[in-house]
Parts: C-alpha cells; structure tokens; sequence
C-alpha cells in the first residue's frame, strides 16, 4: 500500500511538471503573441508614416514590404508550430520513460516485498523500513532526474526564445534600414527637382525683365519719334468718357475710368456746375548697353459739366462699378428722406467746394527724384 501510495505521489508530481511546463508553454506562447503584437504595430507606424509622404512613388517597395511581413508571419507561424511540437514531443518521450520506470520500479518493488514476505516473515518490520527506504530513495532519484528534465526543457525554450528576438531584431533593423534608403532616395529626388524649378523661375523672371525692359525702350523709341509738340500724345487733350444722367430729383455722372486711375478720380460741386479732376503719376526705368534710363509722367486733367438744375454739394456719394466710377448728386430742394447718407470722403469734398474756386483746385504736377529699382513700374 505504501508502494502504491508513493507511486500515486510521484505520478501527481510528474502531472504538476507537466502543468507547470504547459503553464510555461502558455506564458512563452502569450509572450510571442505580444511580441508579434508590438512588431506588427510598429512596422504599421513605419509603413503609415512612410506611406503619408511617399504614396504615390512608393507602391512598388510598399508592396514588396508587405510581401516580406506575409513571409516572416509564416515563417514565425512555421517556427512557433516546429517549437510547439518538438517541446510536445520531448514532453511525451519523457512521460513515456517515466512511465516505464514507474512500472519496472513498482514491479522490482513488489516483486522484493513478496520475496521477503515469504522469506523473512519475522522480520516484517525491518523489511517494511528497508522498503520504506528504498521507496524514499527511489522517489528522490525520480524527484532529481524530474528536475533535471525541467531545466533541459527550459533551457532550450530560452534558448529558442533568445534566437527568435535576435531573427526578428534583424528583421526589423533591415527594414528600417531599407525605409530609411527610401526616403533618403526620395529626399534627393526632391531636392534635385526643386534645384530644378528655381533654375527655371530664376530664368523666367531674367527673361520677363530683359523683355519688359525691351517693351520700355521700344515704347521709349517710340515716343521719341515725336518730334514735334502737336504729334506727342503727351502735349495732346485728353478728356473723360462720362454720362450726365438727370434722375428727377437728382443726376447720376458715370465715368468710365480703367482700374489704375479711379484713385486719382475725384468730382467738385459748386452751385449748377460739377467738376472732374483726375491725376495720373507714371514712374518707369529701363537698362540698356550700361545705361539706366527713367522717366517720371504727371499728368492732371478736368472737366467741367454745366446743369439745369442747382445741385447738394453734401450729397455727394460714389460708387465703384466693373467699367468705371458712379456718382450721384442730390438737386437742391429735393426730399431728405430720398437722399442717403454720403460717405466721409464726399462730405470732405463738399466742404473743399465750398471754400474754394475751380480755379485754385487744378492740382499742380510735383517733381521728385525717381525711384529706382529693376523692372518696377510704379
């Protein structure tokens, strides 16, 4: 009974082994999981990254990349199944010694108590300690060759398991490596097509100076071609493409004025008159053959419309439209509830026009240093 007792002690030791190492088997498989976790969500942050910036010109090394995971995933697949069955083989070949050693132990063990049962039935008890002993020895043989299996078995788990991080750290390193030739590739195209590009714009912006500086000296020999005072559009009249409009109780002036002159464009009321006045201030400089050459134009002109009808000088606004300026002026005795507020530029004007004459408005041309500058038309 003892000997079955001791037998039955034993094979609950072996099953906790096996637990145990099962147990070990779980961890190391949840650790490879994990790892396999934080490789693939790393190598998905490299290929993220590198995709954001180089989608279009990377599909090809991407898909290649991608390739290469597919084939370490089976490998690592490969390898986790070939370390899962040869840990289950050893497992199984040593439960299968075990047993066999359980049962010739058990068998040499009853055989011995039969024999000194039918030999030495007088000395029962000491046979019974001696058999005690021999179990107690045999159990702490079994115990050390049970251990020693164990730290076998994890030596070549751990040793499997240090083989496997280094695999996958160089794996990863040359990846990283090849993502890093990649962008580095890809820098160098950058750099070179902006090298490229401001190559060209430099050329573009010499070559729209050099033709805008022809443009100005021809239109300078152009205009030097005038000899005479009555020929030079300079020395010619020019005057307003304007439309006086009588609205009933006020007028409307439309002024067909280009963009680049309506600052310059500005009325006097005075009674049953209405003045224009424009001003226009021209700076330009051209090269040529060592030579700068520039020219400053003033020019100031005015017109003078008579109405039928005293007019509002504080009624004055002005409005911008696509082909020119709009003013409307208010006649005198009309309805305050149909006049709108002027702005703080009309009322300005309407208290100049009341100060003074026409005569002393004429704004008079003032002459100042050009500015200089390359290509600049002000």
């Amino acid at each position: 009974m003892n000997s079955i007792q001791g037998q039955a002690r034993q094979n609950e030791e072996i099953t906790d082994s096996l637990r145990a190492q099962r147990k070990q088997k779980e961890e190391l498989q949840t650790t490879h999981e994990r790892e396999m976790e934080n490789l693939k969500a790393s190598y998905s942050a490299e290929k993220a990254h590198a995709t954001d910036r180089f989608e279009s010109a990377a599909q090809n090394e991407r898909l290649q990349h991608y390739e290469n995971l597919r084939k370490l995933k089976h490998q690592i697949s490969r390898e986790e199944r070939d370390l899962e069955s040869r840990g289950k083989d050893a497992i199984s070949d040593k439960t299968l010694r075990l047993q066999k050693e359980e049962i010739m132990a058990d068998q040499e063990g009853r055989k011995r108590v039969e024999s000194t049962m039918k030999k030495y039935a007088a000395l029962e008890e000491y046979e019974r300690q001696a058999t005690q002993q021999a179990n107690e020895n045999a159990r702490e043989l079994r115990k050390i060759g049970s251990q020693q299996i164990t730290e076998e078995a994890e030596s070549s788990v751990e040793k499997m398991r240090i083989e496997k991080n280094n695999y996958l750290a160089g794996r990863k390193q040359n990846h990283s490596d090849a993502l890093g030739g990649i962008e580095e590739h890809y820098r160098n195209l950058r750099e070179t097509f902006e090298e490229q590009q401001r190559e060209e714009l430099t050329s573009l912006e010499e070559r729209g100076f050099r033709e805008l500086n022809q443009k100005r000296i021809d239109q300078a020999q152009a205009i030097s071609l005038h000899s005479e005072k009555t020929t030079d559009p300079f020395y010619q009249l020019r005057r307003f493409e304007s439309a006086m409009i009588d609205e009933g109780p006020s007028y409307r002036l439309n002024i067909k004025v280009p963009p680049h002159e309506r600052k310059g464009l500005r009325i006097q009321a005075n009674g049953q008159d209405v003045q224009i006045i424009g001003v226009r201030v021209s700076d330009q400089e051209a090269f040529e053959q060592g030579r700068s050459i520039s020219t400053r134009t003033h020019q100031s002109f005015s017109e003078k419309i008579s109405l039928d009808s005293p007019i509002d000088a504080k009624t004055i606004t002005r409005t911008e439209t696509d082909s020119g300026v709009e003013f409307k002026i208010q006649k005198l005795g009309a309805s305050r509830n149909e006049t709108k507020e002027p702005d703080p530029e009309t009322r300005s004007n309407s208290r100049i026009a009341k100060q003074i004459r026409f005569s002393e408005t004429l704004p008079s041309p003032s002459f100042s240093t050009p500015k200089s500058g390359k290509g600049t038309i002000s």
